[in-house]
């Protein structure tokens, strides 16, 4: 059948022979433009049909195809297989003596092709689709085709040293000068098929099939050109005439050439061939001599030239030929990235790395124009290069640690030589923000690579590169020997705690340290930030500013981009940078002298002024740079501060500048609006309100007075917030100013919003505690109430538009009251009133306002009313809940925030869940300050009135009620959605788990799924939370972690929509935040956790669940274990040991009974798979999961020796091999996965299985005598702290040691062999229905 359905096309041996032209090969005459690689069999074929030509070779032998008569041409694809050719037939066929020998030894054997590393690539295509395969085919193909007509076009060349391309030669020729020399050198057009088409061959994975022989050519083919490069000149001078201009271009098309060939060359150095003939460490310094010189001699010239002085005359030259040095640009830009990749893929020699680091630098600190006008090119040309420059050197430092230091120092004091424009020249580009300092984004970017780990290690061997699969395979059981020892001992230090937990008391081994890459980022952060300020406070002193300039435009920076999720280290380095000293020693006590002067001089008062237009340029950055900003003058200000006296004084001034400013815009450089102005002094008024004066706060009035539209609202609020804080503090104040600013918000109340209604209602009550008028409060009070209490008793509209327009206004006026009655039952105290309110609502019997107020609105959450009178209820109810917690144990409140998360409305239940939130942050807040929680930042220091408002005794009471009632539906909201409603549950969950409200197992499992959500803030949030939950409740919290991936895995399936347990670019654990959390504690735990997740997936095979209809969920849930188990980043040899014995028990001792059923029932009596497919795919999907994770840690070392390692060995942290990816690792699974679609796929893969059980020498079963000993081989990988737990239920015995192989049944239709009976001698039960005591209901 394949062979009527398939055609077998063939090439003959290069050079052509005569003979071979003679069966229709034609070689092509020059042309014009470069040639398409031909197809030579299609070519030697043409006049006939390949199928023909079989046909005729069948039939004699010694005939030449081309006698075949023409009426024998077949439009049908057939193959004919000739017979033996004749010995004059044989001397054309190509040989392959490699594959003689490997058939010769016996290597072909299917056992003995699976410890090949071309079995990869085989193993690839047959996991592949169909048109897949055609196409990586077609790119093999193709590459294959397009070097085979250069190697022909290269034979036709003249056998002479003159250089001279023979006509057949010309299209794939040209003559170069390479010295004193004439070479024949590619020409543009085939470099550039070329180099495309590796690439491809290279993403199709059939780029390991090239003969190395091959690539070797091309090496040479291409070393010419590169060569000839690195020799042209490329400066221009003055007085060029026409033939000068056209000869200088014509040496830029030649550099292009060179650039190109080096493409090449660097495609074939990064695409993980193992022949170490490919790595020439002359050739890669000859392509880095060629960058480097094509940077000095040109582009660098060109980005310096300015169309001024002597550099008019290049500038011009330059900018009338902006095509070809554009395109020179680009090109380099490639190269350039591509030497990147090289020096991360391949080690190098350590000045190789230092050169390459040298021309990064070189290009990043040059000056660029400012503007198009000023470049040659226009700016964006060559910051594009300058980007690739800062990607490559961010590579060296994450690849190469021990280069760290010294590109820090590089970039560091290149910076004190740009200029001042050049300084504030931000010219990289953001996605969603303003452009930045490209040295900004690269110290963030470098601080971010800090937290990647490092496996560098420089290795040379006679004058050849390594690549990372050489390295691996020559330090073999050495890997981690001296020349990681320093290293290695630190880490040990910190992971290797199990050893040491019997020397610590149990309060020590409860103490973890923190992740070694996480300190390694913040030391270098903390570095970084030393060396600036230094530099700063030391520049201040000679007049020379450089570094202070520029840490001001990095603190602005960063500033930018804070809360990113590009850019996380902006964060890191603010929290070194604006600490409470340095903020003291940049911004503020360069004034302490200038200030303390008895004179202020002009110079002083400059000095001020730049400092607090930056500041408010701070500000403008966003609403999240205020908190920050907030908290560092609050401790700059407080009396902890050595200088707080000083530090007042300038931040006093700074407020006298800003009040300037509002009055003159022009006060300030850059002009900032009267909103930005305002807002910076909310800041310093929440910090200290002593900073502010009587003049003035008079100077707002007319602020508040005049709200005319809504483009003065948030200079309004910004003038109520300064009002709120500073008028307590104000002693001396007029009670005429305070009245005028009362009248003007009383009036401004129908006319806000809620934020401005937020601030009204506070900054009344806080004028109230001075003029003690609260009779005016009371009264608009009242009055809202009233008009609440009355709308609740309206009859619904009619259907007439007349009726529905009167309800419409008749509801906006409604939720107007609502809001207006929560905000002021929020904030006032009205319970020394409520003699005035009895006499207005004389039904109400209690004795505080707020519950009044409650009584009023709780009605109008039934769901009968209208939605939006619902949710304004329910947002005014959880105001007042907030700051009177008793309101919160009430029945009616418990009953209207029940009704809304019983009926799912997403909306209600945020508001509910929002205003939960709200209290439980005050709750925090007063618990950490053991003090009453106050009214805003600022007001407990001078309204004590105000402070007897948070003195309720209610709030623990409340916060267990809310904890204990609604947990249950927190979580279910939490799990049900990855928005903002779940973001604002999962904060209430850490909330009430930071305080303890409920038991840690409630919350546990739950935070272990969120960890896996998609939305980044959810997963951080329940990772911190999990965190600390593990450090405190470790021996308690490990036994909910199989239900907690459980829980994970549903949440996946149900509102990720995505079972699979990983995650792309690049592949990680969707548990692995989970896995991380492990790794800061026991051993112990962590190797439990991973036998009881192999176990969870062992099966009894009769109550296996395979239910028609669908993929079974059982085989989901094994999927998505064994794509975690394979992605987790592993911290401990023993540990992954330890995972592969568990799989290879599971796999063993299951498959055997799994295999029986198969043969006995599914192939044998032709049964339905069933569960026993389903059964086999999971062990399928482990067994696979094995494999990949001892190629992709490299454990075959220790699978296949017979000593013991050494405990200090396998506690070690293990090394990915180079070039291991996860992507055939995941096409093998989806291809398990897929086995269910038909009956016939689901046979082959039951015949698949047997002959794995059948054939794999790694797959081991154990004998009757034999069981015991096998539990005891497993102590092999135990470290001294764990061997007690060798009888341990939860210790599964390895694969290894003496097993033996399992036999074929002979024949799939025989007699099935006899089960073999149970072990008398063991206690613990072995085969697929065995489990271990901590694998049952402990593990539910």
């Amino acid at each position: 059948m394949v062979l009527e359905s398939n055609s077998v096309t063939y090439r003959y041996p290069t050079p052509v022979s005569p003979e071979s032209k003679s069966l229709g090969s034609n070689v092509s005459s020059p042309v014009a433009k470069d040639p398409e690689p031909k197809s030579h069999t299609q070519d030697r074929f043409s006049p006939r049909t390949v199928n023909d030509a079989a046909v005729a070779l069948s039939a004699n032998s010694d005939a030449e195809v081309a006698d075949v008569p023409s009426h024998n041409i077949s439009l049908v694809p057939v193959v004919v297989i000739p017979g033996l050719a004749s010995p004059s037939q044989r001397v054309y066929y190509e040989t392959f003596p490699d594959i003689d020998a490997r058939i010769g030894r016996g290597d072909d054997s299917p056992s003995k092709r699976r410890n090949r590393k071309d079995l990869h690539v085989e193993e690839e295509v047959l996991t592949l689709s169909v048109d897949q395969r055609e196409k990586a085919d077609a790119a093999l193909r193709y590459c294959q085709d397009l070097i085979a007509d250069i190697f022909e076009a290269e034979d036709h060349l003249q056998p002479d040293t003159s250089g001279a391309v023979t006509a057949d030669a010309a299209d794939f020729f040209i003559s170069g000068a390479v010295g004193e020399r004439e070479l024949p050198l590619l020409t543009p057009g085939i470099q550039h098929k070329l180099e495309r088409a590796i690439q491809k061959a290279i993403s199709a994975s059939r780029f390991d099939t090239i003969p190395v022989e091959h690539l070797g050519r091309v090496q040479k083919l291409c070393e010419g050109a590169v060569t000839a490069a690195d020799g042209t000149s490329l400066g221009v001078e003055g007085g060029w005439t026409e033939d000068d201009l056209e000869r200088w271009v014509n040496r830029i098309a030649s550099v292009e050439n060179g650039l190109q060939a080096s493409r090449i060359l660097l495609r074939i150095m990064t695409a993980g061939r193992e022949e170490k003939q490919l790595y020439s460490e002359d050739l890669l310094q000859t392509v880095m001599n060629t960058v480097k010189h094509v940077v000095d001699s040109c582009l660098v010239p060109i980005a310096e030239a300015r169309n001024i002085g002597q550099d008019t005359e290049s500038f011009g030259i330059y900018a009338a030929h902006k095509k070809p040095l554009s395109s020179l640009v680009h090109l380099s830009s490639k190269v350039l990235r591509l030497l990147g990749e090289l020096l991360v893929k391949v080690d190098v020699a350590e000045g190789a790395i230092t050169a390459v680091e040298f021309l990064c630098a070189r290009l990043i600190f040059v000056e660029n124009g400012h503007s198009e006008k000023e470049s040659a090119l226009g700016v964006q040309k060559f910051e594009l290069l300058r980007r690739t420059a800062m990607d490559v050197l961010a590579k060296i430092f994450a690849r190469h640690s021990d280069q760290r230091t010294f590109i820090f120092d590089e970039i560091l004091t290149s910076l004190e030589k740009l200029p001042v424009t050049r300084q504030s020249a931000r010219q990289f580009k953001l996605v969603d923000g303003k452009p930045i300092q490209l040295v900004s984004a690269l110290l963030m970017r470098l601080i971010q690579t800090s937290a990647m780990r490092s496996t560098h290690r420089s290795t040379t061997t006679g004058g050849t590169l390594v690549s990372a699969n050489d390295r691996h395979e020559q330090d073999g059981a050495s890997d981690f020997g001296e020349g990681d020892a320093d290293v290695d001992q630190d880490r040990e230090a910190e992971i290797d705690t199990t050893s040491e937990s019997a020397h610590d008391d149990k309060m020590q081994r409860l103490i973890r340290l923190a992740k070694p890459l996480h300190d390694g980022a913040q030391a270098n952060a903390h570095y970084l930030v030393k060396f600036m300020v230094q530099r700063a406070l030391s520049s201040t002193k000679t007049g020379d500013q450089p570094y202070r300039n520029l840490l001001d435009i990095f603190t602005e920076d960063f500033i930018g981009v804070l809360g990113s999720t590009d850019w996380p280290a902006a964060e890191m380095l603010l929290r070194a940078l604006l600490s409470n000293v340095t903020i003291e020693d940049i911004w503020i006590s360069p004034f302490h002298s200038i200030l303390s002067a008895k004179v202020e001089s002009v110079q002083s008062r400059l000095a001020v002024k730049s400092q607090t237009s930056l500041i408010i340029k701070t500000v403008q950055r966003g609403e999240g740079v205020l908190s920050v900003l907030h908290s560092l003058l609050q401790g700059i200000l407080s009396n902890d501060s050595k200088n707080a006296v000083l530090n007042f004084q300038v931040c006093k001034a700074m407020v006298a500048v800003m009040f300037d400013s509002i009055i003159d815009s022009d006060e300030l450089s850059g002009r900032p609006t009267q909103a930005h102005v305002l807002q910076t002094l909310t800041v310093f008024a929440k910090a200290s309100p002593k900073l502010f004066d009587t003049e003035q706060l008079e100077l707002l009035q007319p602020y508040v007075a005049n709200l005319s539209n809504t483009d003065d609202l948030l200079i309004y609020r910004s003038v109520i917030v300064i009002f709120r804080h500073v008028l307590p503090h104000m002693s001396s104040l007029q009670h005429g100013f305070l009245r005028a600013i009362q009248d003007a918000l009383f009036s401004s109340i129908a006319k806000v919003g809620k934020m401005e209604l937020n601030e009204i209602s506070s900054c009344l009550w806080t004028i109230d505690s001075i003029l003690n008028n609260t009779d005016r409060l009371v009264r608009l009070t009242t009055s809202v109430l009233k008009g609440i209490h009355v709308a609740k008793d309206l009859s619904p509209a009619d259907d007439t538009p007349e009726s529905a327009a009167r309800s419409a206004g008749v509801v906006n006026r409604v939720k107007r009251l609502i809001l207006i009655a929560g905000y002021f039952g929020k904030y006032c105290d009205f319970d020394q009133n409520a003699k005035s309110f009895k006499e207005e609502f004389p039904w109400w019997t209690g004795d505080s306002v707020a519950s009044l107020v409650v009584d009023i609105i709780c009605p109008l959450t039934n769901p009968k009313q209208p939605a939006s009178i619902r949710e304004t209820a329910l947002e005014s109810i959880s105001m007042i809940c907030q700051f009177w917690p008793r309101q919160y144990l009430r029945s009616d409140t418990n009953s209207a925030f029940e009704t809304v998360f019983d009926s799912g409305d997403a909306r209600l239940e945020h508001i509910v869940l929002s205003g939960i939130q709200d209290f439980f942050a005050l709750e925090e807040k007063r618990s950490e300050t053991g003090a009453e929680i106050p009214l805003g930042s600022g007001i407990v220091n001078g309204s004590d009135r105000l402070g007897k408002t948070y003195m309720a005794t209610d709030h623990d009471g409340a916060s267990t009620s809310i904890a204990q009632r609604f947990l249950r539906h927190i979580l279910r909201i939490a799990l049900s959605s990855v928005g903002e409603l779940s973001l604002t549950a999962t904060q209430v969950i850490a909330s009430i788990n930071r305080q303890g409200l409920v038991h840690p197992k409630e919350c546990g499992p739950a935070l272990v799924a969120l960890e896996t959500s998609p939305n980044a803030k959810v997963a951080s949030i329940a990772t911190q939370e999990h965190r600390t939950l593990h450090q405190k409740h470790e021996s308690m919290f490990e036994k909910e972690y199989m239900r907690a991936v459980q829980r994970a895995f549903m949440f996946q399936k149900e509102v990720v929509r995505d079972t699979q347990g990983f995650t792309t670019q690049p592949f990680a654990s969707k548990l692995r935040l989970l896995f991380d959390v492990l790794k800061t504690g026991n051993g112990r735990v962590r190797k439990k956790f991973l036998g009881n997740m192999c176990m969870r997936l062992d099966f009894e095979l009769p109550k296996l669940n395979s239910a028609a209809g669908g993929i079974p969920a059982t085989l989901e849930y094994a999927r998505f274990c064994v794509e975690n188990l394979a992605f987790f980043e592993y911290s401990r040899i023993d540990e992954l040991l330890y995972l592969i014995a568990c799989m290879e028990k599971v796999v063993a001792n299951t498959g055997s009974v799994v295999a029986n059923a198969i043969e006995t029932e599914v192939l044998k009596d032709h049964l339905q798979p069933g569960h026993d497919g389903v059964a086999s795919m999971i062990l399928m999907m482990m067994w696979e999961t094995r494999s990949f994770l001892q190629r992709l840690w490299g454990l075959r070392k220790y699978k296949e020796t017979k000593t013991k390692p050494a405990i200090k060995e396998v506690n070690k942290s293990p090394v990915k091999a180079a070039f291991v990816t996860g992507d055939k690792f995941v096409e093998k699974i989806t291809g398990i996965m897929s086995v269910l679609c038909t009956h016939v796929t689901q046979l082959d893969h039951c015949r698949t299985f047997l002959e794995l059980l059948n054939v794999d020498n790694d797959l081991k079963v154990a004998s009757e005598t034999e069981e015991n000993d096998i539990a005891k081989a497993s102590a092999r990988y135990e470290t001294p702290s764990e061997e007690r737990n060798l009888n341990s239920p939860s210790m599964p015995p390895s694969g290894g040691g003496r097993a033996m192989k399992r036999k074929g049944s002979g024949s799939i239709a025989s007699t099935p062999r006899k089960k073999r009976a149970k072990p008398q001698t063991s206690k613990k039960k072995t085969g697929s229905a065995s489990r271990s005591k901590d694998s049952g209901d402990e593990w539910d």
